[in-house]
């Protein structure tokens, strides 16, 4: 069984990873861009409905207390209604109305250029009403309430945001100001209903989220597939069919697109043809060179040949100058001998003439 081939992670792997984290990091960013917004837009939302709801009690805190008291007025720092019931520390009708209501509620009697808790509903760090404890001037509802105006805004009651309402209590029918009421929502709540809520928008956004990504991630396979892994499995196995199998340069890709795939076949295809006729070229010069060596052959067999004939034709010669040399010293011997007796015969000729 042929051992198959480590190719690492697949490019179709890569390309699917790829596109499903730029498909999941702008869901999650468009989920946080849509919570933020939503988170916002809730808030102002909430705030709003919570404005027209401490409007709402306002009224019927008024209502209340006119109903179990009557109209109020200021005795010896006491607000005391009709038959003469003093409201200070009273706290079954501010716990009624702030249970029913589902709000903070307070009554502050006028004491001097400020305004004292003398019953309410809120409680102090440790658990006790805060009662005799003052509104102070630095209160964001001081200085409207002062003018005899309905204050509604964000206010700070004992270290904690409230939504407050702070309706002035009039003296009679004057325009004197004997109290304040009170009402508030705290602001935590608020958030917190406004994040219970957006918890249960993002659950469903990263169901869709997960739906999205799981059908991107399909869609891209089956894409990324198709259109750019099936024409490169392709190139790699006509490659390989060349380099392991029979080295066949006849075969050709498919040109089905017009980008840069389709292109890639294209010069693929065209660099197998010149690849061919350079191969064929290569063949032909190949023959050529074949019949050029046996020339080459056949001529180096003749010059050998010759060569030995010539070196055979040059010992023959060595012999005869060889033998010729011995002929001319045997020669030259005798010259000397004749040269000897030729002086002689003179000696001789000499003394006869003597």
């Amino acid at each position: 069984m042929k051992k198959r081939e480590n190719t690492g992670v697949s490019i179709m792997v890569k390309l699917s990873g790829l596109s499903s984290a730029f498909v999941l990091l702008a869901v999650l960013t468009l989920a946080f861009v849509s919570i933020s917004s939503m988170r916002s837009l809730s808030r102002e939302a909430a705030l709003l409905m919570a404005e027209n709801k401490v409007r709402g009690d306002i009224i019927s805190f008024q209502r209340i207390l006119d109903h179990e008291y009557g109209v109020l007025s200021l005795v010896d720092g006491k607000l005391v209604g009709r038959g003469g019931q003093v409201l200070n520390e009273q706290y079954d009708v501010i716990d009624q109305i702030s249970s029913g209501l589902g709000i903070a509620a307070t009554v502050f009697v006028r004491d001097g250029n400020d305004y004292k808790r003398i019953t309410t509903s809120v409680r102090d760090a440790s658990g006790q009403r805060a009662v005799n404890t003052m509104l102070g001037t630095s209160s964001a509802a001081y200085g409207t309430v002062s003018s005899g105006r309905l204050f509604i805004g964000e206010a700070n009651i004992l270290g904690k945001s409230h939504l407050a309402g702070y309706q002035p209590i009039f003296d009679g029918n004057s325009k004197d100001i004997i109290g304040l009421l009170f009402v508030g929502i705290e602001i935590t709540s608020i958030e917190e209903t406004i994040t219970e809520k957006i918890y249960g928008k993002i659950r469903l956004m990263l169901i869709i989220a997960l739906v999205i990504l799981s059908l991107t991630v399909l869609l891209n396979t089956l894409v990324f597939r198709q259109v750019i892994v099936r024409p490169i499995r392709d190139a790699v196995k006509m490659l390989k069919d060349i380099s392991e199998g029979e080295g066949d340069l006849t075969k050709k890709l498919a040109v089905s697109s017009r980008d840069e795939i389709g292109d890639m076949a294209k010069y693929f295809n065209l660099t197998f043809d010149k690849i061919k006729g350079l191969v064929l070229v290569i063949k032909r010069q190949s023959a050529a060179l074949i019949g050029i060596g046996n020339d080459l052959a056949s001529n180096m067999t003749e010059s050998a040949a010759a060569i030995n004939q010539i070196t055979a034709n040059i010992q023959t010669i060595k012999g005869q100058v060889m033998n010729q040399s011995a002929g001319i010293a045997k020669t030259n011997s005798t010259m000397e001998q004749i040269t000897v007796h030729i002086e002689r015969l003179n000696e001789e000729i000499e003394k006869q003439s003597s």
